[in-house]
């Protein structure tokens, strides 16, 4: 379900995934970091580009394991999520973008 507004008047691009805190959180695919940590609006965060324009945001992480510059594989640990409250709901965002614009990112997440 595509979620509404990080701030008033704004929209958000990706998807609210309710998990339970400590959950380890995976790439959904390959790529370089190109940013990690904490991003306004966004909390923890890692962007990662998975190249031919497309990247992944995945936030609200309590702990992330990788670096700006880490080249990752897929289903890789990046982070942890965590129970810490925020201004939004508990759980983690995923966000895909090809170039600027959003994409569906269920496309994106495996299911077991």
């Amino acid at each position: 379900m595509l979620k509404e507004g990080l701030r008033k008047g704004e929209t958000v691009s990706g998807i609210h995934i309710e998990v339970q805190p400590e959950t380890e959180v995976h790439t959904v695919q390959k790529g370089q970091v190109i940013s990690a940590g904490y991003r306004r609006g966004y909390g923890n965060a890692v962007i990662i580009d998975h190249g031919q324009n497309w990247l992944s945001v995945t936030a609200r992480l309590d702990t992330v394991f990788v670096h700006e510059g880490d080249v990752v594989t897929q289903h890789q640990k990046i982070g942890v999520s965590g129970d810490l409250a925020t201004l939004y709901e508990p759980g983690l965002y995923f966000e895909i973008r090809q170039g600027g614009t959003a994409q569906d990112p269920l496309q994106w997440l495996k299911t077991n």
